[in-house]
């Protein structure tokens, strides 16, 4: 499966060249220490895809005996939650790399560092109508798709409906949301190929790593 390396080659040491410099001394801290968590969680979502990817391959072995398939019984469920936790820390990195984004776009404007981050997440980025709306735009798709199905993880009622799906051909994250977990609203299903995903996700990444190494400082 594909490995998410737009900001550093799996299993790389960490160097210089993986770090931004910018600004250490904010009211939200040193942006540098932020920037570091993103790149490095991205290590550890690399792990989590090969676990995968090793998960998935265990499951479809062909012409399993009893005992074997007994032992290939235990991996749907590390399946199903690998997924979840990839497309979790995808979620997480994404509004934290919107919110330093946000930080830094704003000083640029202002002078000043903003007193409340008011696009901290998808949900606030989508919804905004002139915040690097061509940037937005261009990858909306994606971005609904990543909010709506971590958010059919974590708040979704329903969500437990997919418990038994599986992708057959490679592996699928499946999510079921019900808005606000009211029966009048039609749930949504969502079926997505994680390797495609995360091969969309790479090109978000290199244009959000470009955007905010505008706002990088001069040595």
């Amino acid at each position: 499966m594909h490995k998410i390396e737009t900001l550093k080659l799996r299993n790389e040491n960490l160097n210089s060249k993986h770090f931004l410099n910018l600004p250490d001394d904010t009211p939200y801290g040193n942006l540098n220490l932020k920037w570091l968590d993103v790149v490095q969680r991205f290590d550890s979502i690399n792990d989590l895809i090969s676990d995968l990817d090793k998960y998935f391959k265990i499951i479809n072995i062909k012409d399993a005996n009893v005992e074997t398939a007994n032992f290939i019984s235990d991996f749907f469920y590390k399946e199903k939650f690998t997924i979840e936790q990839i497309f979790y820390w995808l979620r997480k990195s994404t509004d934290e790399l919107i919110s330093l984004l946000y930080v830094l776009d704003y000083h640029n404007l202002n002078g000043e560092y903003p007193t409340n981050i008011k696009i901290d997440c998808i949900g606030f980025l989508l919804s905004s109508t002139n915040f690097y709306v061509d940037f937005v735009n261009k990858y909306n798709h994606l971005l609904t798709i990543l909010n709506e199905v971590t958010n059919a993880y974590k708040h979704s009622f329903v969500n437990s409906e997919v418990h038994s799906y599986h992708g057959v051909d490679y592996p699928i994250a499946y999510a079921y949301s019900l808005k606000r977990n009211t029966t009048e609203n039609s749930p949504q299903f969502y079926s997505v190929a994680v390797n495609d995903f995360i091969i969309d996700y790479c090109r978000f990444l290199r244009d959000i790593k470009y955007l905010i190494q505008i706002f990088e400082l001069e040595d």
